[in-house]
């Protein structure tokens, strides 16, 4: 009984170190940049460990207040998913990256709000099949690639015409 009583204090002792450990590692956010009225232009979030700060999310702003990007960081690179806006406020694109480089889906939109292409990006590089469409939505081209080389191209819908 003595050996487990033993055993439930260190692993107590030790649940409170990393408890202690996790809580001075608080995220933290910081103005990096401003416009020049005095606007926020770019802001950086961050794990404060100790004196060093590890970049873990940047947003940054167009003079109008509209958010231009917002993505995430691991390591110093560009991680996960990235989000751009045009001026206006509708969405620009959006894709993800995995250790500095584009990876996954990523779609782009015009700034109507219809898709403009969408396609997949594997170690930064396109890969797959990708579509592309006309300011209305109507696809009129489909690429495929393979780790970067297109190895086909069809153009669909030519006649459609642009609004």
């Amino acid at each position: 009984m003595n050996y487990s009583f033993n055993l439930k204090i260190s692993i107590s002792i030790v649940l409170l170190t990393l408890i202690l450990i996790k809580c001075h590692n608080s995220v933290q956010s910081e103005v990096v940049e401003k416009h020049p009225n005095g606007d926020t232009l770019k802001v950086h979030y961050y794990y404060q460990k100790r004196e060093n700060k590890e970049i873990i999310k940047e947003i940054e702003y167009y003079e109008n207040g509209n958010k231009k990007f917002e993505g995430e960081y691991k390591k110093e690179k560009k991680h996960g998913k990235w989000t751009y806006w045009y001026k206006s406020g509708n969405i620009w694109s959006e894709g993800y990256y995995y250790k500095g480089q584009r990876n996954k889906e990523t779609i782009v939109w015009y700034e109507n709000g219809k898709k403009n292409y969408n396609g997949l990006y594997k170690n930064g590089k396109p890969d797959g099949n990708w579509i592309f469409y006309n300011k209305n939505g109507d696809i009129i081209k489909k690429v495929s690639f393979n780790k970067g080389e297109k190895i086909k191209e069809e153009e669909i819908n030519k006649d459609i015409p642009f609004k």
